[in-house]
């Protein structure tokens, strides 16, 4: 008898893309309503974010992806060989667990940019930021494409975890190779190649592999036409209990940016209490808005402009419009590879694959 009397309430999609729900903005039920059917096309929360009011109440037309018609000065295939595969191997299951992709940052220490929720958990709770996503032994193997005719990327190399800042709300993390295999594996799973001995590459063997580096890009604009490259796994159709199958073919999406999100003090739970419990979910403080459909598999794809430089990496979808994305930008990018780079000094692992670097054995 008292549904009637019950206040229905919205909650910003936008606070709970960002930050943490408990916090998320909320509008009455009729404030978005009459917004919707009146002249407001957008509502604002609280906190500041702007959504489409008939995208709440369910009124709202997908909006046709306009491309940019601009020519890129530097084409796709130029840019693929830095492109690669990243896998996560879990010995147990002996398969690929977790896939995404990455790209070269540094040719010199042979050193990959990816996102950090493909090799860390990023799940809300006690494990939020575990390495590996905590898979005993697990080893990151590496997939390249072998040269301009051969569509496919091959397993070729192993790699460490070597500089991150997860638990600092930043989805990425920087990789070193370290190991390459005997030869290029052209399968789904590395297989029988992550239980052989494998060549360690020094400083001087990485020279010699002849990676294909792309640069970090920190200047962007409203409108900038992009390209998101990487490896989607979107048409994997799998049965249950069947092993994992991988698409090893790259492609791209063009888009274009739509929006450069800095995080308003007032969301910054690091500056409460708050600090330890803040640590436990993803709440990001600076993202780059992108208007570019994606499909799973690109996470840590580079994300490039006209030019082919990166302005970041794909961090993650809009729950809300499948044609949104958020990336990490260039700027945090650079910061975790001067740390990476800070890092390379240290002894390269001797066993038959990368093991779990010490500072990572106690979490």
């Amino acid at each position: 008898g008292n549904i009637q009397h019950v206040n229905m309430q919205v909650v910003c999609p936008e606070c709970l893309a960002r930050g943490n729900p408990r916090r998320a903005s909320t509008w009455s039920w009729d404030e978005v309503f009459a917004a919707a059917e009146g002249s407001e096309s957008t509502i604002v929360c609280r906190r500041g974010h702007r959504v489409k009011s008939g995208l709440l109440v369910g009124s709202c037309k997908e909006e046709p992806l306009v491309l940019p018609t601009d020519v890129p000065t530097k084409p796709v295939p130029e840019l693929l060989q830095s492109v690669f595969l990243i896998g996560l191997w879990d010995p147990s299951s002996r398969q690929v667990c977790s896939v995404g992709s990455g790209f070269v940052v540094d040719k010199k220490f042979g050193l990959i940019a990816t996102a950090g929720h493909v090799l860390f958990n990023m799940e809300e709770g006690r494990q939020y930021g575990t390495p590996y996503l905590g898979i005993k032994d697990a080893k990151v193997v590496i997939g390249v494409i072998p040269n301009k005719e051969n569509k496919n990327a091959v397993w070729r190399y192993f790699a460490e975890i070597l500089a991150d800042d997860v638990r600092n709300n930043v989805d990425a993390c920087i990789l070193r190779i370290t190991h390459k295999m005997e030869s290029d594996v052209d399968e789904d799973s590395p297989g029988s190649q992550t239980e052989q001995v494998t060549r360690p590459l020094d400083p001087t063997a990485i020279k010699k592999e002849d990676l294909k580096k792309l640069k970090l890009e920190l200047n962007l604009e409203l409108e900038q036409s992009v390209r998101i490259l990487g490896y989607s796994q979107g048409d994997v159709k799998e049965d249950p209990g069947s092993r994992r199958r991988i698409i090893r073919s790259p492609d791209f999406d063009r888009g274009y940016v739509v929006r450069l999100f800095m995080a308003n003090l007032s969301d910054d739970d690091s500056s409460s209490s708050s600090d330890s419990e803040s640590r436990l979910t993803f709440n990001p403080r600076e993202e780059v808005v992108v208007r570019c459909p994606t499909i799973i598999g690109h996470s840590g794809g580079p994300c490039v402009n006209d030019d082919g430089a990166v302005i970041g990496i794909l961090s993650r979808a809009d729950p809300t419009d499948r044609h949104r994305c958020f990336l990490v930008p260039a700027s945090q990018l650079r910061q975790l590879v001067r740390r990476a780079k800070g890092l390379c000094s240290r002894p390269m692992y001797t066993t038959t694959g990368p093991e779990l670097p010490s500072r990572y054995s106690t979490m």
